[in-house]
């Protein structure tokens, strides 16, 4: 997630973003947000204000409405099924998110 963000600031400086960049960032999106809701880190709510802001953002950089609402569903919609489908993978998956929130916190 750091990685992407810091990509994400690199390619927001600049004028257009290479072909599929957005669109990858949009299905991170909805990952991130799906594995945060499905591991009690985020509720719902949350995640909607965090979608919001995100999509926001990517109609800013020219990306359209239905582009994003379709991929950040999708994203969120497969990786919830597939949590909810694969709960060892979904445990592991819980454990990196706090892994990374732990980091996250320790950074000044």
């Amino acid at each position: 997630m750091a990685v992407l963000a810091c990509a994400g600031v690199a390619h927001a400086q600049s004028s257009q973003a290479p072909p599929g960049y957005n669109e990858q960032l949009i299905a991170t999106g909805g990952q991130v947000d799906a594995i945060a809701v499905y591991c009690g880190k985020m509720d719902q709510s949350a995640a909607d204000q965090h979608k919001a802001g995100l999509r926001a953002r990517m109609l800013q950089k020219g990306v359209g409405a239905s582009t994003f609402d379709r991929g950040y569903a999708s994203s969120f919609d497969a990786t919830m099924a597939q949590a909810k489908s694969n709960p060892v993978q979904a445990k592991a998956a819980c454990q990196r998110v706090e892994q990374m929130g732990a980091a996250a916190a320790r950074q000044p």
